[in-house]
């Protein structure tokens, strides 16, 4: 929402509203992105064993089935790309380490072997899972936090200048809405037999 604030106020003209959130929305990210000898949340690391970035304070099984990746550090590629389109400093100090973030779940470089290729995506269904080892949490209840990770890869693509990265987001972007419309809402209405639901039908 802050990060939000921040652009309706550049966008809008308003200076002052704009530096206040900005501000505000960096020193937040820019908690998570570093870390201090003896800190013990608010802070990413990586898991050799798994090959994946996990963040304390963690939740929904997040450390420990992987869970919610996408949902969650889809947060971080958001703000952390907005905040990179309009700071430069916040871009050159923090752009590698965001870079990581996305890459935890939605790597598209295959030759980077740190992390899985697209940890929670499956492009022959066409959307991603929730659970993080293929065995629960599989729900992905909520597309919505799944599209936002998306967009933030998208959009720190482009403020970074890697086109890769660029191009991976709008792949998920494109392939995910589809499956969103199709799995979730059955927009062209030839997957569920509607006779059969007496009440408004809503998929998990």
């Amino acid at each position: 929402r802050l990060v939000q604030t921040a652009r309706i106020a550049h966008d809008a003209g308003y200076t002052e509203g704009f530096e206040k959130a900005r501000e505000l929305v960096r020193a937040r990210v820019e908690n998570w992105l570093t870390y201090t000898s003896g800190e013990k949340e608010f802070l990413f690391y990586y898991y050799k064993p798994w090959g994946t970035l996990l963040g304390y304070p963690a939740g929904h099984g997040q450390d420990t089935n992987l869970n919610d990746h996408h949902f969650h550090y889809g947060y971080f590629t958001y703000a952390g790309a907005l905040l990179a389109l309009v700071d430069d400093d916040f871009r050159a100090r923090y752009g590698d380490m965001l870079r990581l973030v996305v890459k935890d779940y939605a790597n598209w470089d295959r030759s980077d072997k740190r992390f899985p290729w697209l940890r929670t995506f499956t492009p022959w269904s066409g959307h991603s899972y929730a659970g993080g080892l293929g065995n629960t949490g599989n729900g992905q209840e909520s597309t919505s936090e799944s599209m936002q990770g998306w967009g933030g890869v998208y959009l720190l693509g482009v403020a970074l200048g890697d086109k890769a990265m660029r191009d991976a987001g709008i792949f998920g972007w494109v392939t995910e809405s589809k499956g969103v419309a199709e799995y979730w809402f059955d927009r062209d209405k030839e997957n569920i037999d509607r006779t059969l639901y007496a009440k408004p039908y809503c998929s998990n």
